[in-house]
């Protein structure tokens, strides 16, 4: 996938390989110039992550999970059946975009087109785009 982060007037890119076998999902982020960003593990309910030096320690990877995970579940076939935590919450919209809250606070939105899927927090956007191997 090819990630591109907006922040204010600043903008980002990299690249994400994800990889599953069925247990266990593996994303290892990538800088254009083939640095490590970060990798993240999930297996089971255990969230393994790890920092490249790139990375700023301001921007936690468990944070990025949860972006990860609110962007993707766009791509399954019922996604208002999925739960993050008890105090999030999935509310799809006429238009198509989901809404997700937090405690009854809106903390993001999720519009999914043919090519891209596109993630806004107050603080940052994130476009998704799907890259063919």
């Amino acid at each position: 996938e090819l990630i591109t982060l907006t922040a204010g007037d600043k903008t980002f890119a990299f690249t994400a390989r994800i990889e599953s076998d069925g247990q266990t999902l593996n994303l290892v982020a990538i800088t254009p110039t083939g640095q490590r960003l970060f990798s993240l593990k999930k297996q089971g309910d255990i969230l393994t992550t790890e920092a490249g030096p790139l990375w700023p320690q301001a921007m936690p990877l468990a944070a990025v999970w949860l972006d990860f995970e609110m962007a993707h579940v766009e791509l399954l076939e019922q996604p208002e059946r999925v739960v993050l935590t008890k105090d999030w919450q999935r509310v799809e919209t006429d238009g198509g975009l989901a809404v997700w809250t937090y405690r009854g606070q809106q903390q993001a939105t999720v519009q999914r087109g043919a090519d891209q899927t596109i993630l806004r927090r107050p603080q940052y956007q994130l476009s998704i785009e799907v890259l063919t191997e």
